[in-house]
């Protein structure tokens, strides 16, 4: 039986660290519901819908990239961006800010806890942050990163 792309394999560890997300393990918020946009043109919006359940997250994967080396190897950049989407009170002054930099502290950490998605890539990397207000009262964290991976050329399953 031929093992599961090394790629798809890599998406499994990032989604499994992202379900990781709870309170128990350390983190500040337990993470509701989490998502796998696999089409960069489809809405992000349409995704989240009716859903009640907060803290949401979406990963969204992007298009990726080759670069080739000498000796048939190659690097793999396989961008993201994770969307974490939560409640805030709108009541206190402080809330949208404190929970997207909540949001941010735990997709990080998340990603930071084994960033060679169970060795299978090179690095996991946070270019960037973002944040966004969403229904008046929800606030939407964007953190934006790489994963990259090393491997031969011809060898997509390991």
């Amino acid at each position: 039986m031929v093992a599961e792309p090394l790629e798809f394999r890599i998406v499994q560890n990032l989604q499994a660290a992202l379900r990781n997300i709870s309170v128990a393990n350390g983190y500040h918020h337990d993470i509701a519901a989490l998502s796998v946009k696999l089409d960069p043109n489809q809405d992000i919006e349409s995704l989240i819908g009716d859903e009640a359940l907060r803290p949401f997250l979406i990963l969204a994967l992007s298009p990726d990239a080759y670069d080739y080396f000498p000796a048939e190897q190659i690097r793999l950049r396989m961008p993201f961006i994770i969307h974490a989407i939560n409640n805030t009170d709108p009541t206190e002054d402080d809330s949208k800010l404190k929970s997207y930099l909540r949001l941010c502290a735990d997709v990080e950490k998340a990603i930071a806890a084994d960033s060679t998605r169970g060795e299978l890539a090179t690095d996991t990397r946070i270019f960037g942050r973002e944040m966004h207000e969403f229904d008046g009262q929800q606030v939407w964290a964007m953190v934006e990163g790489e994963i990259r991976e090393h491997r031969t050329y011809g060898e997509p399953n390991g």
